[in-house]
């Protein structure tokens, strides 16, 4: 009779510490779209999102204007700032990032920067991932233009430059 206790109280402790750990998954649901929020609100949250899971470092400078941005615009273009540092994070070793929301001459700068060459091979047709595919989906919908730059010193960047129509 002993014998059969003990595994049942295996199971019971297994099924508890699968119950606790699907709970706390829902709550702490991966930030991968706005909810309802500005990009102004989801970003810092983003930030702190990858800093408690993987111990990564988040900046962001946000210089333009909410209003001159759809929320359909900033929708997309968290989910590529959302998309390309979880690849980042998931395909290098990358620990420091920063993103740059700018709007010069017409176009809003997007700039994600990193101290690894996380984005270095964005353009190889070989080791192509999900996570461009959307970026490029998403970057063709807005007709915007799509680089990458890496330095061998200093990191890599991803930027996009999407052409900002009147609003009005």
């Amino acid at each position: 009779f002993i014998e059969k206790k003990e595994p049942i109280a295996k199971i019971e402790n297994i099924l508890k510490q699968s119950i606790n750990e699907l709970s706390y998954s829902e709550k702490n649901k991966a930030p991968d779209s706005l909810y309802g929020n500005s990009l102004m609100v989801a970003l810092p949250f983003l930030s702190e999102y990858v800093h408690k899971k993987h111990h990564i470092n988040l900046n962001t400078q946000i210089d333009i204007e909410e209003d001159k941005l759809s929320y359909e615009m900033q929708a997309d273009v968290y989910k590529i700032i959302y998309e390309a540092i979880t690849s980042a994070i998931h395909n290098s070793n990358g620990r420091n990032f920063k993103v740059s929301i700018q709007d010069f001459k017409e176009k809003l700068w997007l700039t994600i920067s990193d101290d690894s060459h996380s984005f270095a091979n964005f353009n190889n047709k070989i080791n192509f991932d999900m996570a461009m595919y959307y970026i490029r989906q998403i970057a063709n919908k807005y007709k915007a233009s799509v680089n990458t730059f890496d330095e061998q010193a200093k990191g890599s960047q991803l930027v996009i430059s999407i052409p900002l129509m009147d609003l009005n």
